[in-house]
């Protein structure tokens, strides 16, 4: 069976079990299901049945798809909250990420800041206020006071190696 008789087929099916609900009212019926390409709650068990079909979107040309998946999200964006100013924040995301990706900047940090960011402010304000503004709260307990010794070792760790090179030319220049 092609995918457009498949396609039919469950439309028909679906039909048959909305037109079977609406005629029995004497009893209460199960909430019905329809199974579609782009389910509003995101359900992957909706989706199951339809694996050979996004399969075979996979080959379609890269020069189709990229198209296809821009203007989808655009879509989504806009959808989602009727604001026009949501997909101008989603394009200018999009060349701020293309531009990361082509200089060499990893994504996973900006994403764990994201993440982690808004909780770090949050609890640091609160221990602020609890502390009434001292920041020698932070390092009074010892548990806290290696954690961030540890956090001030890993963030001049990475500027090592390249003091160590300039040390060593600028050893080499008054060597000659």
């Amino acid at each position: 069976m092609s995918q457009r008789n498949s396609w039919m087929v469950l439309l028909a099916a679906a039909g048959m079990l909305l037109s079977t609900a609406a005629q029995a009212q004497d009893y209460p019926t199960k909430p019905i299901t329809l199974i579609v390409p782009w389910p509003a709650g995101g359900s992957t068990d909706i989706n199951l049945p339809m694996i050979g079909m996004w399969v075979q979107l996979l080959r379609l040309p890269y020069n189709v798809l990229f198209p296809l998946i821009i203007l989808f999200t655009i879509i989504g964006v806009y959808c989602s909250s009727n604001n026009v100013f949501d997909v101008h924040v989603m394009i200018a995301f999009g060349v701020i990420g293309y531009f990361m990706r082509k200089l060499g900047y990893e994504p996973a940090p900006l994403v764990l800041a994201f993440v982690l960011g808004p909780m770090l402010e949050n609890n640091l304000r609160k221990s602020l206020i609890l502390s009434q503004g001292d920041l020698w709260t932070f390092v009074q307990r010892p548990i806290s006071a290696v954690c961030l010794a540890l956090a001030l070792v890993l963030l001049i760790a990475p500027l090592l190696p390249t003091l160590r090179k300039k040390r060593e030319l600028v050893a080499l220049d008054e060597g000659a």
